[in-house]
């Protein structure tokens, strides 16, 4: 492998939700996203500083919000139930 291929996907690695993973936000993250709303990893950037876009929905998963959030936002929901 490159050099690059073995540092992109080290980089790739070192996040910790990837995505398509289902989320919950932590804390009010908007007026229409608060604690404990479910959403779904959109896009991991992979800048210095990691942040993630996310799409939140309500509980007839309509969507309320997209959000970019950092990694103290979200956790993960076991097995994507609520």
């Amino acid at each position: 492998l490159f050099p690059y291929t073995t540092l992109f996907r080290s980089k790739v690695n070192a996040f910790m939700y990837e995505e398509l993973q289902v989320v919950k936000a932590t804390k009010n993250l908007s007026d229409k996203v608060k604690m404990g709303c479910i959403g779904t990893i959109l896009y991991v950037y992979f800048e210095e500083k990691r942040g993630y876009e996310v799409e939140f929905v309500n509980d007839d998963y309509e969507t309320l919000d997209i959000l970019t959030v950092g990694e103290t936002d979200i956790e993960i929901v076991e097995n994507n139930m609520r």
